[in-house]
């Protein structure tokens, strides 16, 4: 399940001073209902906050997200969900999805014209219900999706000594020179926030100062070195000329 975090702050007005008399809010979601967040991506967010220095946290609020089953029961002449009634003939047109129908268009379109609330916008426009054009056939279903988000990018976790002992302390399962694909980015308080897979499946966030580009550093030195075939002498021809005057 994901969460959902209210920050309460101060904010900062100048270096080292926060405005006490005033505390604001701002609310953050981790995750979605249906996404499976750990509790440490959770901290983690939560840390990073604690971490700036232009706001003073105060306060953390923390709600989990839960998907809840509503009641559901049939009724002689309707169903009922969460205790509220719907009648079969109460205006709306009930239709079926198309893998639960089983007449065929021709049967659908004279239960429409049947329906008196159509009728009446029929009659109120001018149009007879013979000169109600043909139902068009549903166009095919889309294939359904693989579910395999595609990457970005990929990057090297190499993170500095001091993120390295705070991604240890975190928890965060992440293997230092090992190259993670990146599924997405945004822009958070400082810098970049990746959203990456660590070493156990898991869905993280992490701030782009965790992570270098495969060919970051020195760049020049991708092909191997060639030695010189020439002999090790210094070979001076057609550059030293012999009429070189003499300035002494």
């Amino acid at each position: 399940m994901g969460f959902e975090v209210v920050f309460h702050y101060h904010e900062e007005v100048e270096k080292g001073e926060y405005n006490y008399e005033e505390t604001k809010t701002k609310t953050s979601k981790v995750g979605s209902p249906y996404e499976e967040v750990s509790l440490e991506v959770l901290a983690g967010r939560i840390m990073a906050q604690l971490a700036r220095r232009n706001i003073l946290v105060v306060d953390v609020e923390i709600y989990e997200f839960t998907k809840k089953k509503l009641n559901y029961r049939e009724a002689d002449d309707g169903v009922v969900i969460k205790n509220k009634k719907f009648k079969f003939d109460d205006g709306p047109v009930v239709v079926e999805a198309a893998e639960d129908a089983e007449e065929n268009a021709e049967t659908q379109l004279q239960k429409l014209l049947a329906n008196p609330a159509i009728q009446a916008a029929l009659n109120s426009s001018g149009v007879k219900p013979h000169n109600t054009p043909a139902a068009v056939s549903p166009s095919p279903p889309p294939p359904p999706s693989t579910g395999v988000k595609k990457a970005l990018r990929q990057e090297i976790f190499d993170p500095d000594p001091v993120l390295l002992k705070d991604a240890k302390k975190r928890g965060l399962a992440f293997t230092v020179g090992k190259k993670y694909p990146i599924y997405s980015e945004k822009i958070g308080p400082v810098g970049m926030v990746y959203e990456v897979k660590d070493d156990n499946g898991h869905n993280c966030r992490l701030a782009d100062k965790f992570f270098l580009p495969p060919t970051a550093g020195l760049t020049g030195f991708e092909e191997p070195v060639q030695e010189s075939q020439a002999e090790g002498q210094l070979n001076w021809n057609g550059v030293v000329e012999d009429n070189i005057p003499n300035l002494r």
